[in-house]
């Protein structure tokens, strides 16, 4: 089954989740998995508020629809109720996502002693679940993923195998990650993600990957999305996880129930658009990390174990069961992970330090460490550009090895891309440094001193959500305010200490000084728009669509005549020689007739050359045999002859018919086009601008494009003398458009053999 757990807050989280979980289904349709919501209402200081209803009945109607609309029962609903958490102060759905997981595990296994207050669904169908998907929010499930991902786990080789002494999982996996990437739309959102997105060398907790781990000690790292067997994982983690404790659960899950990798398998997710919302998502996860702390330690907290989930499940898909334990509460006990599992934890830790390392090494670089400050100065600033580099040189690589043409431009982006990163790195080291310690704190007195807010979380959505109310360059100033101050205090002890340090330490004093300038600046959304709501393109970009239409146009127009029977050929062989393939296949012709209508949209072609086009070429399907209605695949278009062997394609078929379906829609509306709009006119002033040299016949139909132009422009206040001004330019441009319909000169200039455009 596909789950997708989430926070309820408002309406719109409804309509997403709904819509996210149809697209799930649509992408992955099969009888035998389900795709459910495991929902919970946001955190609230009573049991029931008064939106409540509205939003459960929401949820509710829009799963009802999604089954009645396939006609199947292959959408659920499984929503809990608020509990109160003391060590929180608020009423919160028990445990948040790690108790959403273990409560529907255990639903699914009959025990009906949860917090479930909705479960909507075939509840036959849930005895027989023996995986399950967990996906976030915001992750999108590509065509076909769930079903590798299912066999991935079934294949016996990968099966959980019980250590009957300790319970441990000593071999398989109960667990497996998929390679995740970044959406592309997300990526492309501001000049932040540009940079950002997909980066696995410096933002270390949004990339951070497990090949290593998976290929010298066979178990990767999870990171809360992927595909676990419900049983073996349940049984993993029995007894191990004490209550109100685990905010990053995804690692210490994979820690106990072994994590296998498969990088054949791709999720992609949304990347956060704006730095400071990055910069609170990396204080969420330092929180989660940090309070991991204690599994270093020799003797560790114990959950209370569940003989009651072991006694009535069969685990499916574990060799040796543990036995029944049981304890009466909470207690500590000898810690029994790994000497490699330690080091992860570890590991997590000292990734956070990284950048509190570098700005600590400049400041004393420049203030009490023997030596130049300048050598100092440079160690460190170059100590992370060895990422540059290792990119750089993969990138080549990969362009080198790539089958396709190597573009300067696939060469230097990596490279680009990497030194942009690094210098961005640099800029804002104060402020992920206060970001570290401000988490590493607060996780520290809340651990170790009040044992509240262990679960503080906020989700991805509800923070784009608040900070995108006021992404401004004041807000951004505020924000990280404390940040330029620590600035101007290391500036001020460099000063005191070490003034001569002053040269080296200005430019990255200045960068600081500017961080939240910086910052405001490369996470400004990249789309621009006109006030209006649409997209205010330059002349050149609006131009260029249309030129590309332009050339696609001028395969077809002389390659489609009286020799070839008036259809389309295959393909023209460039190199070494111009060829023509005289042959052609039902998809072939559908794409020309479309093609066909495009150009006379697009202005290229008038309403006479269109029709004749059109007529001559179905009069030439007409003369062509057919097996049950189905054109052969493959024609020669000189002698309308089939290519041996004779056969049908029902995709060409089915092509053919959706190309006929769409020029007939178009035919209809010809009628109520007028003769000359203004896409004619366009059509014209793209093939002047297309033209490599222009004869003076083009400058005047140019001069006159412009006047029309100026018309359009101010046709408010024209609009009784447009009519006649356009009549008398068309009636000017007649003789002149008789050189724009055949263009003979122009396919001279384009062409390298007389037939080539």
């Amino acid at each position: 089954m596909v789950v997708v757990p989430a926070l309820i807050a408002r309406p719109s989280d409804v309509d997403s989740l709904v819509n996210q979980l149809e697209l799930h289904y649509l992408r992955n349709p099969d009888p035998n998995i389900g795709f459910a919501i495991l929902s919970d209402f946001a955190d609230a200081p009573q049991p029931e508020m008064p939106e409540d209803a509205a939003l459960m009945a929401a949820m509710e109607s829009g799963i009802v629809e999604l089954n009645q609309k396939y006609g199947i029962q292959a959408f659920y609903l499984f929503h809990r109720r608020r509990l109160w958490n003391p060590s929180e102060g608020t009423w919160m759905g028990w445990e948040r996502k790690r108790g959403k997981l273990h409560e529907f595990n255990r639903l699914l296994r009959g025990d009906r002693n949860t917090s479930h207050m909705i479960a909507l669904g075939d509840a036959g169908f849930l005895a027989t679940i023996r995986y399950v998907i967990t996906l976030d929010a915001d992750t999108l499930l590509p065509q076909e993923q769930a079903q590798q991902l299912i066999g991935a786990l079934a294949h016996p080789l990968n099966r959980a195998v019980f250590d009957p002494e300790s319970g441990k999982v000593v071999a398989g996996y109960t667990v497996l990650q998929p390679r995740t990437e970044i959406k592309p739309m997300s990526a492309n959102q501001s000049l932040f993600t540009r940079i950002f997105a997909g980066d696995v060398e410096i933002d270390l907790y949004s990339r951070a990957v497990s090949d290593l781990y998976q290929d010298l000690f066979g178990a990767g790292n999870y990171v809360g999305k992927g595909i676990y067997a419900v049983d073996a994982f349940e049984q993993s983690l029995d007894g191990r996880v004490p209550e109100n404790s685990l905010l990053s659960h995804d690692l210490f899950e994979g820690l106990h129930g072994r994590v296998g990798l498969v990088t054949d398998i791709v999720l992609y997710e949304d990347y956060p658009p704006h730095f400071l919302i990055n910069s609170q998502r990396s204080h969420r996860w330092v929180r989660g990390d940090w309070q991991l702390l204690p599994w270093l330690l020799p003797w560790t907290a114990h959950g209370v174990p569940q003989p009651s989930f072991r006694q009535q499940t069969k685990i499916a898909d574990a060799d040796v069961v543990k036995g029944s334990a049981s304890a009466d509460g909470a207690h500590v006990e000898r810690n029994d992970l790994t000497l490699i599992d330690r080091w992860k934890i570890f590991d997590n830790l000292r990734r956070s330090l990284l950048a509190p390392a570098y700005l600590f090494l400049l400041l004393a670089g420049w203030t009490i460490l023997p030596g130049s400050p300048f050598v100092w100065t440079l160690l460190a600033s170059l100590t992370p550009i060895f990422a540059v580099a290792t990119a750089t040189l993969t990138g080549m690589v990969r362009a080198a090895d790539s089958e396709t043409l190597v573009t300067w431009h696939s060469l230097v982006r990596p490279l680009r891309d990497s030194l942009l990163r690094w210098c961005l790195f640099l800029t804002f080291l104060p402020h992920d440094t206060l970001i570290t310690f401000d988490a590493i704190g607060r996780t520290l007195i809340r651990l170790f001193v009040t044992r509240r807010n262990l679960l503080e979380w906020t989700t991805a959505a509800n923070a784009v959500r608040l900070f995108g109310k006021n992404a401004t360059a004041g807000a951004a100033l505020t924000k990280m305010l404390p940040s330029i101050l620590l600035g101007c205090v290391f500036a001020l002890v460099v000063v005191v200490f070490n003034p001569t340090a002053l040269l080296v330490a200005t430019p990255y004093l200045a960068l600081w000084l500017l961080a939240s300038q910086i910052a405001h600046w490369i996470s400004r959304p990249l789309l621009r728009t006109n006030g209006k709501g649409s997209e205010a393109l330059t002349e050149d970009q609006q131009r260029a669509p249309r030129t590309l239409a332009l050339r696609t146009w001028f395969f077809y127009e002389p390659c489609v005549g009286p020799e070839d029977n008036w259809l389309p050929p295959d393909h023209f062989q460039e190199a070494p020689r111009g060829v023509i393939a005289h042959r052609t296949s039902p998809t072939n012709v559908g794409l020309y007739l479309l093609a066909t209508l495009a150009a006379n949209d697009l202005g290229y072609i008038g309403v006479t050359n269109l029709s004749l086009r059109l007529r001559f070429a179905l009069e030439t399907l007409n003369r062509l045999g057919r097996y049950r209605g189905h054109f052969l695949n493959w024609i020669d278009t000189r002698t309308l002859a089939p290519l041996p062997p004779g056969y049908v394609s029902t995709v060409d078929s089915g092509n053919l018919a959706a190309c006929l379906i769409v020029l007939k829609q178009g035919c209809m509306e010809l009628p109520q086009h007028p003769v000359w709009d203004w896409m004619r006119w366009l059509g014209c002033w793209t093939c002047c601008h297309f033209c490599p040299t222009q004869p003076p016949t083009w400058w005047i139909i140019r001069t006159f494009i412009l006047a029309l132009r100026l018309c359009q422009q101010v046709r408010g206040q024209l609009q009784s003398h447009g009519p006649l001004l356009q009549l008398a330019i068309v009636q000017c441009c007649s003789p002149i458009w008789k050189i724009h319909d055949k263009r003979s000169w122009l396919r001279r200039k384009m062409s390298t053999n007389g037939r080539r455009c």
